[in-house]
């Protein structure tokens, strides 16, 4: 997994994980990773680089960073299999993944879509006092309910079928 941090995150996993220099290809395994300001706390938003698929992590402690893999891996899971997906193309996604590094954020576009939904749970979490999970339930229903602009071509995509589309692609 390549989870591609913003300076924020970058910041705070630091201390556990050592950060790495490469260039992340743009694909299923690269994860965009930006800190979510909730209620009363801190959480993370996940949004896939090829899909903009979310997940949402409702703490920032250091424990959860520690296990931040594994805490992402089970996350990632119950939203896919709330969502529908096959559970054999959900392990055969985690089988394939690489193994976790941290790198710096390079797709400004993906950037400023995983903003627009900061900006959404954050509503969500303080102005309607949802709790994380019926946050992340109502992100789901938003992505596969609704389009999303992504990049500079200005293309419209629904982000709950693009992630389908992937995992139903690979072997």
């Amino acid at each position: 997994m390549i989870f591609s941090a913003t300076k924020k995150v970058l910041d705070k996993s630091s201390k556990v994980y050592p950060i790495s220099a490469i260039t992340p290809p743009h694909d299923l395994w690269n994860w965009y990773v930006n800190v979510v300001p909730l209620a009363n706390k801190s959480g993370l938003i996940f949004v896939n680089a090829a899909s903009l698929y979310a997940i949402l992590i409702p703490s920032t402690t250091l424990p959860v960073l520690r296990n931040l893999e594994s805490v992402f891996m089970e996350r990632l899971k119950n939203s896919l299999e709330e969502a529908g997906f096959e559970s054999k193309k959900i392990q055969l996604y985690f089988n394939q993944k690489p193994a976790l590094t941290f790198t710096k954020t390079l797709n400004r576009s993906l950037i400023g879509t995983m903003n627009e939904m900061v900006i959404q749970m954050e509503y969500m979490s303080k102005e309607h006092q949802l709790e994380p999970e019926k946050i992340q339930y109502h992100i789901n229903k938003h992505l596969f309910g609704n389009k999303m602009i992504t990049g500079k071509s200005g293309v419209y995509v629904v982000p709950g079928e693009l992630m389908e589309e992937a995992l139903n692609n690979l072997t």
